[in-house]
């Protein structure tokens, strides 16, 4: 971060970095009343977004920024995709809200599909089955 930006991030919340309000927002998240493992999980996603996006003044993130790092996630793995997302738009909306942005860039991000692998239908000759056995 160059000296400009540490200096007008003192005074002005947006001058500071992702990573800057990661730190006040992983403090937020583990005053939820969420289970440890939950937290855990938010804690390893709020990682996964600094260490891409962390050294990048907060107030100059643009939802191109997102999105482009969602759409690499989404193509081997949409689900932690989905779940990376959720974790930012959590994230900007809180930091709205403390005062570090105006706007939450993540807001016109279209959430990716998640296929859901299905096992498959029952026939009717096992539906017909399993209903004789209940009765």
């Amino acid at each position: 971060m160059n000296f400009i930006a540490s200096t007008l991030g003192r005074f002005f919340p947006k001058h500071r970095t992702l990573a800057e309000w990661a730190k006040t927002y992983s403090l937020v998240v583990q005053a939820k009343p969420i289970q440890a493992k939950t937290k855990q999980n938010r804690a390893s996603h709020i990682r996964r977004i600094v260490n891409r996006l962390g050294d990048r003044r907060i107030g100059s993130l643009r939802a191109h920024d997102f999105a482009a790092y969602i759409n690499e996630i989404a193509a081997k793995q949409p689900h932690l995709a989905r779940r990376t997302l959720i974790e930012a738009r959590d994230m900007l909306r809180e930091a709205v809200a403390y005062g570090w942005i105006d706007r939450d860039p993540t807001l016109g991000i279209k959430t990716p599909r998640v296929k859901v692998a299905r096992g498959g239908c029952l026939r009717v000759h096992e539906q017909e089955a399993v209903f004789m056995r209940t009765q």
